[in-house]
């Protein structure tokens, strides 16, 4: 597997653990407790900033490298709807923040379940494009581009480092800490 792949999966990887932690914060929250919303919106906030801003570009420029060989129709559908994934996440990531700091700002046991229910459609959401990924488009791509497609990707590959299981931003400092890193 080359590097950039190695990283991508990589990414997906510790996406997975903050995903978990936004579930426990869930069962937390289901239970009649209080889930601790900071780190929740500090989750959130690295997701937008790293892997909408940083990751998604990435995938989309080995998944352009990808179409250049002929694939079925249902490749062509599945790239298609992880572009249009990428396009919308920004978005969606945006939107499930402001909820967090909705319910961070007023009293969140009105709206507990709704809350909780809009905490897994993320969780979903996040779920569901990673596996397609990683099911799917990872292994096509490993299989598929060469030596030479790999070169021509590091040559345009200016990915900024990982501020949360990279080095660590300040404002990131409080998550390393709460997931132990």
């Amino acid at each position: 597997m080359h590097t950039i792949l190695a990283q991508l999966h990589q990414d997906h990887i510790n996406l997975d653990r903050l995903i978990r932690r936004l579930e426990q914060e869930t069962e937390v929250l289901m239970a009649g407790g209080a889930p601790d919303l900071h780190l929740m919106i500090e989750i959130t906030d690295y997701i937008h900033e790293y892997s909408d801003r940083v990751h998604h570009p990435r995938e989309n420029r080995v998944y352009a490298r990808l179409e250049q060989y002929d694939h079925d129709d249902d490749i062509v559908q599945e790239l298609a709807t992880l572009y249009q994934q990428h396009h919308e996440m920004p978005g969606l990531t945006g939107s499930f923040m402001h909820t967090l700091d909705h319910a961070l700002h007023l009293d969140m046991a009105a709206s507990r379940d709704q809350l909780g229910q809009e905490i897994q459609a993320f969780i979903d959401a996040q779920r569901g494009h990673m596996n397609l990924e990683e099911g799917r488009i990872f292994p096509l791509i490993d299989n598929t581009l060469t030596q030479q497609d790999w070169e021509l990707l590091e040559v345009d590959d200016l990915t900024d480092a990982d501020p949360l299981f990279g080095q660590a931003q300040n404002h990131f400092l409080n998550l390393k800490a709460a997931l132990s890193l």
